[in-house]
């Protein structure tokens, strides 16, 4: 027997991060990044953004950034 079930998303959020080309550095200097979510008509509550480094020995990110809210972006 199977069974099966509809899932209707309401609260759809997509994340875009820009990492700023002019604070890139092969001399290993920090590097700014922004996080910023699409969903602009509703501001009211922060957002936890998760992120990792698929090579560490490359670039290293903070485990988590938040969104504050009232904000559409967060730079870290």
């Amino acid at each position: 027997m199977s069974a099966s079930q509809s899932l209707n998303v309401l609260d759809f959020e997509t994340l875009t991060v820009v990492i700023a080309a002019a604070s890139i550095s092969e001399a290993g200097a920090a590097a700014t990044a922004t996080v910023t979510r699409s969903n602009l008509g509703d501001l009211s509550q922060s957002i936890t953004v998760n992120l990792a480094s698929s090579d560490t020995s490359e670039a290293t990110v903070p485990a988590t950034v938040v969104i504050p809210a009232n904000q559409a972006s967060a730079t870290f």
